[in-house]
């Protein structure tokens, strides 16, 4: 057994420098590459895609990725850097195909393939220092570039999920599931939107407009109609009309009309704000006076 071969992830007590010659050179020869494509692309989408396709059939030993994995650890630069680019050549097939699943062309411009690739490498190369030893390494980077991917889509909603990068990945990734199903009916986009709305307190409606921009509703898939049709589509027309209030007269009208749940008097909704019960009845009047003249107006008739 060569001394490549029983390198493992972490390196032995005795060995404070590793010999990583063979990792360099993968490193040397990916970058050599990708200047050369460079020349000729000028996204890094097509130029990792044309590297690949002219090294389709080179497949990089896992003994090596093992030791590029130990080089991304060390605190000398080069080497870090050349473990680096040596994981990312011999993985570099997943990220794309990773990339290239979540990418659709009806919906995503190529700006958003750019980013999506972006957040995928950076999410595989700042975590792989991380990996399981006995898992298999492509697996792994599969999940990094995913988490990678839904990172991307978590900044780029137009609202907050959470403080909590781990918790805002899980939530876009429950929009991105529900949003990916083939069919769903307006009642299962209602108690989905309300759902997640009650647990981020963000907008139904605007959880709702996200979906309709990955072209979900409207689009390729199918909003089927149930029996609970006419009160679901109120509901969601509330929380539309709802948008054009400032924040907290919004939630004086959420909990005056019991649109989150039981409706509650002025008195309960004045405590909460921790204002008189004058000043909650002049912002649902002042409200009403701004739904006055717009066509959202009707759909708070009934709920007094």
């Amino acid at each position: 057994m060569t001394s490549e071969q029983s390198v493992n992830f972490e390196p032995s007590s005795i060995d404070k420098r590793i010999d990583i010659s063979s990792v360099r050179s993968i490193a040397g020869s990916f970058n050599a590459a990708v200047g050369e494509k460079q020349a000729k692309y000028s996204d890094l989408y097509s130029v990792l895609k044309s590297v690949m396709e002219d090294n389709e059939f080179v497949s990089v030993p896992d003994d090596i990725q093992q030791k590029a994995i130990i080089a991304m650890k060390s605190t000398d630069k080069m080497e870090k850097a050349a473990g680096q680019d040596a994981l990312l050549f011999s993985q570099m097939k997943t990220i794309l195909k990773t990339v290239d699943e979540n990418f659709d062309e009806k919906r995503d411009t190529r700006k958003d393939r750019e980013e999506m690739l972006s957040y995928a490498l950076e999410y595989a190369v700042n975590n792989a220092g991380y990996f399981i030893k006995n898992e298999e390494i492509s697996k792994q980077v599969k999940y990094l570039a995913e988490l990678g991917v839904l990172s991307c889509f978590c900044n780029n909603l137009p609202f907050y999920l959470s403080d909590k990068p781990v918790e805002g990945i899980a939530l876009a990734k429950e929009i991105v599931d529900f949003g990916n199903r083939k069919n769903f009916t307006k009642k299962e986009l209602s108690d989905f939107t309300q759902g997640l709305s009650e647990n981020t307190g963000i907008l139904a409606s605007d959880i709702v407009k996200e979906i309709q921009r990955r072209e979900h509703v409207g689009g390729n898939i199918e909003v089927l109609g149930d029996g609970n049709m006419e009160n679901t589509e109120r509901k969601i027309d509330i929380e539309m009309a709802l948008d054009t209030l400032d924040p907290r007269t919004k939630t004086v009208f959420k909990k005056n009309y019991g649109l989150r749940g039981r409706k509650q008097s002025k008195e309960y909704t004045a405590e909460e704000l921790r204002v008189s019960r004058e000043t909650v009845r002049q912002i649902e009047k002042r409200g009403i006076r701004q739904l006055k003249h717009s066509s959202k107006r009707k759909f708070f008739e009934g709920y007094h």
